[in-house]
């Protein structure tokens, strides 16, 4: 049990106080050996009390020695885990500057995405635009193949009734009327006084029996000229119809319209082909018919 100097001091004050009491009352020899006494017993708690101080002294170093060491060891701990911050702080810090440059180029890839998208939709309103208007010049177009194709089977129409009113057959005229249309086929005809087809039509047939042998001989010869000049050979040649049909419908852009066309035209000329193949040697387009 450590004391403290307090009550050493105290010993000692006491110890003094009765040797001053002692010296009071006088030297006898009882008083010296109860002083001697007093001695060895103060002297012994003295010894006493120093083996308690320097054995507390020595435990104090000791304990002072191990708390310095368990604070030498909890400071190297405490330098450790802040060389392990301080190390992943740098890390975070690497990450953290990673991640910035990232963000930059994302954020330049989002902007050139945006440009890009704007430019493909400036495209697609463009596109769609032009698919606008092609199909509507398609339509147009489409119409205008309907047009041409009416007009052409007006044409044929027309032609096919022309055709047909010039192989019919013509009446047998008298001799007098004979002689009077050989006479007016060789002169200068007026035009005024062309007769009409349908007159000619309605005009009194003679039969067989009142023209003779002779006068139909006579005609031959007369009559094959004029016969030939009034019935021309009605052909429509393949590149005039084209020419005349293609005209408008040159700027067409679209394939199945113009093989449509193509095969329209193969069969209008197949059809012009056997109702009108004549045997006559000149040849009629649709300008000389218009």
């Amino acid at each position: 049990m450590p004391c403290h100097p307090e009550e050493i001091h105290s010993l000692r004050e006491e110890s003094k106080g009765r040797e001053r009491d002692d010296t009071r009352r006088g030297q006898s020899p009882g008083t010296e050996r109860m002083m001697e006494q007093w001695r060895r017993e103060i002297g012994r708690e003295l010894s006493t009390l120093r083996g308690h101080i320097t054995r507390a002294t020595s435990l104090g170093n000791l304990e002072e020695s191990f708390s310095s060491k368990l604070r030498r060891e909890e400071l190297e701990h405490l330098r450790r885990e802040v060389d392990q911050l301080t190390a992943r702080l740098g890390r975070q810090e690497e990450d953290m500057f990673v991640q910035q440059s990232e963000v930059r180029e994302t954020r330049r890839q989002y902007e050139r995405s945006c440009k890009t998208l704007e430019q493909l939709t400036d495209s697609y309103r463009t596109q769609s635009f032009d698919l606008a208007k092609t199909t509507s010049q398609h339509t147009h177009t489409q119409q205008e193949v309907r047009q041409i194709r009416v007009s052409v089977s007006e044409l044929k129409d027309e032609v096919s009734n022309l055709m047909h009113r010039e192989h019919r057959p013509t009446p047998a005229l008298p001799p007098h009327t004979l002689v009077s249309q050989i006479h007016r086929s060789r002169g200068p005809e007026p035009r005024g006084e062309r007769p009409d087809s349908d007159s000619e039509d309605f005009s009194p047939t003679p039969s067989l029996a009142e023209v003779s042998s002779d006068d139909l001989s006579w005609l031959d010869d007369h009559d094959l000229v004029p016969r030939q000049k009034s019935i021309p050979r009605v052909r429509l040649s393949t590149q005039s119809r084209r020419s005349d049909i293609a005209g408008p419908s040159s700027n067409l852009g679209e394939g199945d319209d113009e093989e449509d066309l193509n095969d329209d035209d193969d069969d209008d000329d197949k059809d012009l082909d056997d109702d009108v193949n004549l045997e006559l040697g000149s040849d009629l387009s649709l300008d000389d018919l218009v």
